[in-house]
């Protein structure tokens, strides 16, 4: 029986006072403090024992005040603040005094969190400790040091709030937070709310409080509140120095505002007129006026104005601006350092060899190498797509750097991306994720274009769910949701992994994420995805689609339409027959997208739809569309001509047919297709215009035309093609049995030219055709022709599959014993009979299927009573006799169970077996 357990309750710990020696030493220590040495050691000794064994709730006041007094006596900020926290976590009231040291420890040190929980001590404590100014500056000092400017700024104004001043400095330390934040409305504010408080500044005060701020922002390069505190100077009516002038021009163009930079040296120099600002994709124009203005009015030009410069052209890939700036410097005495090299290295675009040429140039000068020029010197062959040299080089960057500049090598995630994006072009899979994994271990975070090679690596390699996994991480990780959901490639590779992996869930996922969160998929892509998504709505996909605009745009030209996804809208539209939201569709293209004209595959498609439906007059009015825009006729556009062309024959609407003939001699500026003599006369003056443009063999055309072809002329043309067409020839089952039939109904003396034909089939394609070819024979021939083909097989030594002697068996033999005349029953039989010859000499296999599709048969016969059943069934006997060869009576009977429902059948079939 089992016992309950019973818990253990463990009794609280009792804490209890210090030991008065050890408080005594406490007090003799606050007489003669000391912040080191053997009574500033033993007194944080006793503390620190206090904190783990006597501090509890009801404790003295007076000990917890001595405890915070020891650690700020020590000058240990760190400690004072450990000593708070023990308190705190022991639920003991913190005194004024403990409270005032611990703030003054936080702004020492910059602890925010706990100055913040100071403050709110503090205000619990009203009963015993009124807002203390101290705490508040204090508590400001330590977001100054955190770098809180939100937090500081809202203490200051927090300390009016209970009528309390703060001093001149704490308002400058905001102010100067503000300032290395970045903040420049906060900072504004506060200067005014500054001068506004203490208005009782002489004007040298306030200017000189100004130039400290105008040189801290200068210092912190700071550019809009550097000129900020300049304008405000400039108000006052103080001449700024030339000096000052020099150091904010500098900043300027540290700062890549060099049209600023220029107004600056303008201003400086008095000149009569400022400088126009150059148009933003030619700002480089302001680089090389400031390098020519500087000199001229006497500025030095230091080494970091130039690489400055340098960054400015590599970042618009002009090199031959680069490589003359830095024959400038050298002229100038100027000698460049690794910055300067890497920035000309990085103009180079995709100019692979003069990249080559200035880091050779580099290792020439003998300078001390970075990560920065490793990662210029991989960046031109990845910008160029010369995967493999990034791969080259970094391999010799490898092999020639100490193993401490290797392990920054190792650890620079530009240098990283670049190896693993060429990886991933190269698709060289597993190095490629190798170095993903590495980067995302060593905690680098590797850009989108990294993530998108990543994923495909994995599709590769057919871990589609990881690809997809890793998609759902990268939302998840510190990454730009904005600038993630417009990054296409890796929408493009989720879509991808789905389709790969068949997860129509997941597609359909995808699809609502990109429509909710507007994401940007390349158009071919989002064509694949309309393909795929069978169980959403066409209607429903449209109206999505057609208001995310860049999904009709080519990428990087927006001003050109893209008609990819329109297209496979279309298609869907065509194969649902739904011409109306097809309407609907060019419709919107033209007025909500302006696409103003289409692409061949858009007409091809509306022309295609109304072909299947046989509006005849849309299709005139396509092909009048397609005439007037001038869109070049596709192997698809034939196809829906002929299509229609089909259509009417079968209507038989010669005045239609007439009409659409002169549209096509209109459409292809061939007169010549206007003369006609009948439907396959017309097809095959298309077919010839397809020849002439080059098109070559199409099956889909080459099937409507067999449709209208029942003359043995036009047959024969049909066959004219195919043999003289490259291999392999790209047909279908659905053409296959459209010859056989019409050879057959119209034209039987083509069989020797179809048995070529299928003879070739047979050895160029694949099995599941070859099968199907040879059934599409058989059923539209006669067993004698069936017969024939089977032999030709046999004698160029083809292997039969057991499927293809179920095929011909079917063709040959007898299997309905209820109908047939006697003549072809007993022609049958010879056919059967020569099959089963040929079988026994050429000591052919029959499989599975054939045994059983005999078995049936016999038993079908036996129970006819036919007076040439008792031939088939000896015919028949035979070949199972072959088939059956080295077969246990008990597998037999295994065999027979399961193919017999009937336990009669089996009996029978059972005692004709005992007899093979």
């Amino acid at each position: 029986m089992a016992t309950r357990r019973v818990p253990v309750v463990k009794e609280p710990i009792q804490k209890t006072p210090v030991a008065s020696e050890d408080f005594e030493i406490l007090k003799q220590f606050l007489m003669q403090p000391a912040t080191e040495g053997e009574p500033a050691t033993n007194a944080k000794a006793i503390v620190t024992k206090m904190m783990e064994h006597h501090v509890y709730p009801d404790m003295s006041g007076q000990e917890a005040a001595v405890m915070s007094m020891v650690a700020d006596a020590m000058e240990d900020y760190a400690f004072v603040i450990d000593v708070y926290r023990a308190l705190r976590k022991a639920r003991v009231a913190p005194s004024p005094m403990t409270l005032e040291l611990t703030a003054d420890a936080c702004g020492h040190i910059g602890d925010w969190p706990t100055a913040k929980d100071v403050i709110a001590q503090m205000h619990e404590a009203v009963d015993i400790m009124h807002p203390s100014i101290e705490v508040y500056e204090n508590a400001i000092r330590a977001c100054h040091h955190a770098q809180k400017w939100q937090q500081a700024k809202q203490l200051l104004d927090e300390i009016q709030t209970y009528g309390l001043e703060a001093s001149a400095d704490i308002h400058l330390q905001v102010i100067e937070t503000c300032i290395t934040s970045k903040e420049l409305t906060a900072t504004s504010r506060l200067l005014g709310d500054f001068l506004r408080d203490f208005s009782m500044l002489e004007q040298e005060e306030v200017q000189d409080v100004l130039e400290g701020l105008l040189h801290m922002a200068i210092t912190h390069e700071v550019h809009d509140q550097a000129l900020f505190f300049r304008d405000q100077l400039a108000t006052r009516g103080v001449v700024i120095p030339r000096e000052t002038y020099e150091e904010l021009i500098h900043l300027s163009a540290r700062r890549g505002k060099w049209h600023s930079a220029r107004v600056l040296l303008a201003q400086c120099t008095q000149a009569r007129s400022l400088p126009i600002a150059a148009p933003s994709h030619q700002f480089t124009r302001d680089v090389e006026k400031l390098l020519e203005d500087m000199p001229r009015h006497d500025f030095d030009i230091p080494l970091a104005i130039y690489n400055a410069a340098l960054r400015a052209f590599g970042a618009t890939n002009q090199v031959e601006k680069a490589a003359k700036l830095l024959n400038d410097m050298k002229q100038r005495s100027i000698t460049p350092d690794a910055v300067s090299y890497a920035a000309v290295m990085c103009s180079c675009g995709r100019d692979v060899q003069k990249s080559q040429e200035f880091y050779d140039e580099f290792l020439h000068q003998g300078l001390t190498p970075t990560t920065d020029i490793y990662h210029a010197y991989l960046l031109s062959p990845s910008k160029a797509k010369a995967w493999q040299t990034v791969l080259d080089r970094f391999q010799a960057i490898l092999s020639s750097v100490s193993p401490e500049l290797k392990q920054q090598i190792n650890l620079d995630t530009r240098v990283l991306s670049c190896v693993a994006v060429a990886h991933g072009q190269l698709e060289n899979n597993e190095e490629m994720l190798l170095v993903f994994t590495s980067m995302k271990v060593n905690g680098m975070l590797p850009n989108l274009y990294v993530y998108a090679e990543a994923m495909n690596a994995y599709i590769r390699n057919g871990q589609w769910r990881h690809a997809l996994m890793l998609f759902d991480h990268m939302w998840q990780e510190d990454l730009d949701k904005e600038r993630l959901a417009r990054f296409p490639l890796t929408w493009d590779a989720a879509i991808t992994a789905a389709i790969a992996g068949d997860d129509k869930e997941r597609l359909e996922l995808l699809y609502n994420q990109i429509v909710s969160r507007r994401g940007e998929v390349r158009p071919h892509i989002a064509a694949k995805l309309i393909d795929h998504m069978k169980a959403i709505p066409t209607d429903k996909i449209w109206s999505a689609f057609r208001q995310l605009p860049y999904l009709h745009e080519v990428q990087m030209v927006p001003s050109k339409r893209s008609w990819q996804v329109v297209n496979a809208v279309l298609m869907r539209c065509v194969g649902e027959r739904n011409a109306d939201l097809a309407e609907k569709v060019i419709q919107d293209a033209e007025t909500v997208l302006h696409m103003h004209s289409f692409n061949s595959m858009t007409y091809s498609l509306m022309l295609d739809l109304y072909a299947k439906q046989k509006y005849h007059d849309k299709v005139i009015l396509w092909c009048e569309r397609m005439e007037e825009a001038n869109a070049k006729l596709t192997v698809f556009t034939y196809r829906a001509l002929l299509q229609h062309l089909c259509g009417l024959h079968e209507q038989k609407v010669s005045d239609d047919i007439a009409s659409f003939a002169e549209a096509i001699a209109d459409l292809t500026s061939m007169g010549e297709l206007a003369a006609y003599k009948d439907a396959a006369d017309l097809g095959r003056k298309i077919l010839d215009a397809m020849d002439r443009q080059g098109f070559g063999l199409d099956v889909a055309s080459l099937e409507h035309y067999v449709n209208l072809s029942q003359t043995e002329g036009s047959l024969a043309s049909v066959f004219d093609r195919l043999e003289t067409a490259a291999s392999p020839l790209p047909i279908t089952a659905d053409f296959l049995h459209a010859v056989f039939l019409a050879v057959t109904e119209y034209v039987p003396s083509l069989h020797p030219r179809l048995r070529r034909f299928l003879m070739r089939c047979v050895e160029e394609q694949p099995q599941e055709i070859v099968l199907e070819s040879i059934g599409a024979y058989c059923s539209s021939s006669s067993p004698s022709e069936s017969l024939e083909l089977f032999q030709l097989l046999v004698n160029h030594n083809y292997e039969l599959e057991d499927e293809h002697f179920v095929v011909f068996l079917a063709s040959c033999a007898v299997s309905d014993g209820q109908s047939g005349s006697e003549s072809s029953a007993e022609l049958s039989v010879e056919h059967l009979r020569e099959m089963c010859q040929i079988v026994e000499e050429r000591d052919l296999l029959l499989g599975a299927a054939s045994v059983t599709f005999l078995m049936q048969s016999m038993l079908t016969l036996l129970r006819s009573n036919k007076q040439y059943s008792t031939d088939v069934v000896d015919i028949i006997k035979r070949l199972l006799s072959s088939a059956l060869e080295g077969s246990s009576r008990d597998e037999l009977r295994a065999f027979l169970t399961q193919i017999m429902s009937d336990p009669r059948d089996l009996a029978r079939i059972d005692d004709i077996l005992r007899l093979v």
